[in-house]
């Protein structure tokens, strides 16, 4: 057989359909808008599926000394710090444009998102991550 059911495959399947069920139902956040529900549950399956990725990386005897706990956990923070980021920073747009019509909109997407994409990259380069290295010598190319 190519895995075996135990508890730890079982924990993996209830976070998977746990992200699953939360796509189907948006959240009731502060915020009316029912799209935060949905970015949310996103947020969820994608956590899901990182983990459930360890999960089996582990399990079939992968390659987790090889810094990936290291990486997994310099991008959780980073990650964090950029959602601190995109939050304050949309917030603060919001406040100051409000959000009616297109250009206001767009400008609490894209600034936001430009903000913490740099946020992300500096921190993965200052922590040194290897991937980081890797895709410099893929552009370079």
């Amino acid at each position: 057989m190519f895995f075996s059911i135990g508890k730890p495959t079982v924990l993996c399947l209830l976070v998977m359909l746990l992200g699953c069920f939360g796509t189907s139902f948006p959240l009731h956040l502060p915020v009316d808008d029912a799209s935060y529900g949905l970015a949310f549950a996103d947020g969820m399956k994608q956590m899901a599926h990182a983990l459930m990725m360890i999960f089996l990386i582990w399990r079939w005897g992968g390659r987790l000394g090889h810094g990936v706990w290291r990486t997994a956990l310099i991008a959780t923070g980073a990650s964090a710090l950029m959602g601190v980021v995109l939050y304050f920073s949309a917030n603060a747009i919001m406040a100051r444009m409000g959000t009616a019509g297109l250009i206001p909109r767009l400008t609490v997407l894209i600034v936001p998102g430009i903000l913490g994409g740099i946020l992300y990259y500096l921190i993965l380069r200052w922590m040194k991550v290897p991937e980081v290295n890797l895709l410099h010598r893929m552009m370079g190319r």
